[in-house]
């Protein structure tokens, strides 16, 4: 989803500087934008958002290549592989979730806070939700729902913080994304895959909606959904045109059959 938001960013005219762990990711990222857009800054950072360093050198390094910052995204998100409860859950894999999605979070808007209030400007702030956000159960991915409920509150705080500053802090909600970070943990649920088919949407198409908002917000606090209540319900009444639209459920149930006959 990042790199899709920073290619539409780049396609209205913007520049843009990525970020993640994997460096080898980032530079693939950033040769192949750069490709595309010639004549706008392209730059790429190593960066774990759980280590607070990280993220000071990111602002440091976006500054230095673009000049300053207008919006900032921290969108980088860290769910459980595997599902499974929180008495059976490995404590590294929760602290890890926590560390990435709330503290990053955190580390990500006070690293943006401190290239911002320098800016005449000032700038935005882009938190991500996603599911637990609204309270809901999230049983074997606690941390995952908590982290993401504690950040509708983080929300709040910050745009408190922030009152009668030139920055801005928001967020967005990206509904369902086919990612890695989405298939992960349900490559073998083939129930889970039947409903990404009918809910979920390709990066491109999420940012080519999100992208154009953002840029234009004002204010403070506002909270861009692109899957709404009224899309679930459209999408459900159309499900049978999503069919197999990401993923041949049909093809994997057919293989489950198969191999679970030759088991017995």
């Amino acid at each position: 989803l990042g790199a899709a938001l920073a290619e539409r960013f780049l396609e209205l005219g913007d520049h843009v500087v990525v970020c993640g762990r994997n460096a080898d990711a980032c530079r693939g990222v950033e040769r192949r934008l750069a490709g595309r857009f010639p004549e706008q800054t392209v730059g790429a950072v190593r960066c774990d958002v759980g280590l607070y360093g990280d993220q000071e050198e990111l602002g440091r390094k976006a500054v230095e290549l673009m000049g300053g910052v207008d919006v900032w995204v921290a969108n980088a998100g860290l769910s459980a592989e595997g599902k499974s409860p929180v008495r059976e859950a490995a404590p590294e894999a929760l602290e890890a979730v926590v560390r990435t999605n709330l503290l990053g979070s955190m580390f990500s808007v006070r690293a943006a806070l401190g290239v911002m209030a320098d800016q005449p400007q000032g700038g935005k702030i882009f938190l991500v939700d996603g599911t637990g956000a609204w309270g809901n159960p999230t049983p074997g991915n606690a941390a995952y729902g908590a982290t993401k409920r504690g950040l509708t509150q983080f929300l709040k705080t910050m745009q408190a913080e922030v009152k009668g500053t030139e920055v801005n802090v928001h967020m967005f909600s990206p509904g369902m994304v086919v990612t890695d970070l989405l298939v992960k943990a349900n490559r073998d649920n083939l129930k889970a895959l039947k409903f990404f088919n009918i809910l979920a949407e390709k990066p491109a198409a999420v940012a080519a909606w999100l992208v154009p908002r953002m840029r234009g917000v004002r204010g403070s606090g506002k909270y861009f959904k692109f899957l709404t209540t009224a899309g679930v319900v459209y999408r459900f009444a159309t499900a049978a045109w999503r069919r197999n639209r990401f993923f041949d459920v049909d093809a994997a149930r057919a293989a489950a059959a198969t191999a679970a006959k030759k088991a017995a």
